[in-house]
């Protein structure tokens, strides 16, 4: 039987838990309009959704190819506050899929 300190922490570890904000993620098919190298990373621009995805390491390097291939894409990313001046939605990619069977 839990003693009642135990019970407390088990229900403030509860609570944090559910007042921590939710992680949003999102995701986006289609294909990238637009390549940028910056300095915080490689940017892929998708002009109609308004949607500036940041990737690198493999992420970058499959989206690269892809783009070059006119490939579309199923891509999983996170949200985050757009930087300097960016307007529409920015995100990290966390996932690639092409949709393209000759790549």
């Amino acid at each position: 039987m839990p003693n009642h300190h135990t019970s407390f922490i088990l229900l403030l570890g509860i609570g944090l838990l559910s007042a921590m904000p939710a992680v949003r993620a999102d995701t986006f098919t289609g294909k990238i309009d637009l390549i940028e190298a910056k300095s915080d990373g490689t940017r892929f621009f998708v002009r109609e959704a308004g949607l500036n995805l940041y990737a690198s390491g493999h992420y970058r390097d499959l989206l690269q190819q892809g783009y070059f291939r006119k490939a579309a894409f199923s891509i999983g990313y996170q949200l985050f506050p757009c930087p300097g001046g960016l307007s529409g939605k920015c995100g990290t990619v966390y996932s690639v899929a092409v949709e393209q069977t000759t790549f």
